[in-house]
């Protein structure tokens, strides 16, 4: 009966978990489609052709959370100087785990070999923020992915230190990839790539990184402050 009773209890789980990966039309994302019904997990676009790997590798898991927690570390100890103005407050943010489910969400996007951000990758836990980078060579070279999230870090000279506890993007620099990185309400993070030789002969990393719960709300604090 306690053998029986288990597997019941494991087939409800299962079916739940499904459900949230086959929603098509979450109520969050105001009537768009999710990447995942879009697209499923590995069908590939036709922009990319001559795909060489589409898979994120444990070691590379490892660069991404290390580049990432090293960089939140950073602001959060109040030690990043630049900004406009600068330097950055100090406050609370949280390092980042891994979460298999962004993951496949941002890898089902890069698939797609498109240099812009999807329309609806919400999880039912949370909203979703993403960013998307590439790098390119015309010789067979493919940058460390650590390259690509300090690209998106390097927005931080351009972001005043004053609207830490105030978001307001307007009349702004693009500085989304920055405050998408070091959100301190964010906790979790998932990436994808394809490194493909591409239609105009350049050898691409094309990287997407997904974040939940997803900050960069507008009027809201981008992380706690050591003063508040």
């Amino acid at each position: 009966m306690k053998f029986v009773l288990l597997i019941w209890l494991a087939a409800i789980i299962k079916c739940n978990e499904g459900r949230e990966w086959t929603y098509c039309y979450p109520k969050s994302c105001d009537g768009k489609k999710h990447t995942l019904c879009e697209y499923g997990e590995w069908r590939r676009g036709p922009e990319c052709n001559s795909v060489i790997t589409n898979v994120v590798t444990d070691e590379e898991k490892k660069e991404i959370l290390d580049t990432h927690n090293k960089l939140r570390r950073k602001v959060a100890s109040g030690l990043e100087t630049r900004g406009n103005p600068g330097p950055q407050l100090g406050g609370i943010i949280p390092n980042l785990s891994w979460d298999k489910r962004l993951a496949i969400i941002a890898q089902a996007w890069a698939n797609q070999c498109q240099f812009k951000h999807d329309l609806c990758r919400d999880v039912r836990r949370f909203r979703v923020g993403q960013n998307v980078g590439y790098t390119e060579h015309s010789f067979r070279s493919f940058d460390k992915l650590s390259v690509l999230i300090i690209n998106w870090y390097d927005e931080v000279a351009y972001f005043p230190n004053y609207m830490v506890e105030n978001y307001q993007p307007t009349g702004l620099p693009n500085v989304a990839h920055y405050i998408t990185l070091i959100s301190g309400s964010t906790k979790k993070v998932g990436c994808g790539l394809v490194r493909h030789f591409t239609n105009s002969s350049m050898y691409r990393t094309l990287f997407v990184c997904n974040y939940g719960p997803r900050g960069n709300f507008i009027g809201e604090p981008v992380y706690q402050t050591n003063n508040g």
